[in-house]
């Protein structure tokens, strides 16, 4: 018999769950999502997996097919994956190419002209007090050229060379108070790691959830990344990046005391960690919890009980 998991990698997780939706190469497929009933598409579905960016839900392929047709994996699978195959149009006998096979993998985009950012930047004039009211100070605020487009706020995100790979938007609650809080710019917006530079040398790195808390830590000399889009914007890209956390010893997952960052920590530290309890790298990653009534995010953290009191929760949580 065929190894299930050679016929697993065959089938394409948008397929499955949003049968005659478009694909294109493999950008995520957004729809509602299927667990919590959302009225938004926040369900966004990989050709190798899902995540829900409101409930936080993260299933792979073989979870999916488990929950869908009410399978044990370790028990279920081996005898029964060449029906579920035959069932999800997979052939055994002659291997099917993989959908994201089918077309070629484009290039990543150019890096954007700093210019840009700077331009942003430069705009900034009394908006400037909206970064100072979150404890940046003027000097990363004019180092990672944080600005302002006469419309939203704006956050450069850098490689570490120096290039800029694109510009996240926050909405600028003085102007609009409606729509998303944050988007990015169109054919840029696939989720990236953020202050990607805080990991060179480090063996602790704390992860929060957005840029603003993570520029926040980064002041104080705490090495500090997050990602673009949202709470489980690291879940979503932690196989493809999680290379570049090979020298880290103690992850310390910040992220926001609501549902959805609570949900996201939780998976994120399962993916960091393993399912295996036993497993040796079982507590490479912890995750940070306070009374949410101290502040939902680091940044209210910090302006409440003060910079000494965040470091010292830091502290505990990378010697457990």
């Amino acid at each position: 018999m065929t190894d299930y998991r050679e016929l697993i990698g065959r089938l394409d997780l948008r397929v499955l769950v949003a049968p005659g939706m478009r694909i294109s190469g493999e950008k995520p497929v957004m729809i509602r999502c299927l667990w919590h009933g959302d009225r938004h598409s926040s369900l966004g579905i990989w050709p190798d997996h899902l995540h829900c960016f409101g409930c936080g839900v993260h299933k792979g392929v073989l979870d999916y097919l488990a929950e869908q047709e009410n399978l044990d994996i370790e028990r279920d699978f081996g005898g029964t994956v060449e029906a579920l195959a035959g069932k999800y149009g997979v052939a055994s006998a002659a291997p099917m190419p993989h959908p994201r096979q089918e077309t070629p993998r484009k290039a990543p985009p150019l890096p954007l002209d700093a210019s840009l950012a700077r331009g942003y930047h430069e705009r900034l004039g009394e908006k400037r007090r909206w970064y100072r009211d979150r404890g940046l100070r003027d000097d990363i605020v004019d180092g990672q050229l944080l600005g302002h487009d006469g419309r939203a706020f704006t956050i450069p995100v850098w490689h570490p060379s120096g290039e800029l790979l694109t510009i996240r938007y926050r909405r600028d609650e003085s102007l609009s108070s409606g729509g998303p809080k944050y988007w990015g710019i169109e054919g840029r917006n696939e989720t990236l790691l953020y202050n990607q530079g805080a990991l060179d040398g480090s063996w602790l790195v704390v992860v929060t959830e957005g840029e603003m808390d993570c520029l926040r830590l980064w002041q104080e000399g705490i090495p500090t990344v997050s990602s673009t889009n949202g709470a489980g914007g690291m879940v979503g890209i932690w196989e493809r990046v999680s290379p570049r956390f090979s020298r880290v010893v103690r992850m310390v997952i910040a992220l926001d005391q609501d549902e959805g960052g609570r949900q996201a920590a939780a998976h994120l530290a399962k993916a960091i960690n393993g399912r295996n309890p036993r497993s040796v790298s079982r507590s490479r990653a912890v995750i940070l919890k306070w009374d949410k009534r101290l502040g939902k995010d680091i940044t209210e953290l910090i302006q409440r009980r003060g910079i000494a009191f965040v470091k010292a929760l830091i502290e505990e949580a990378s010697h457990v």
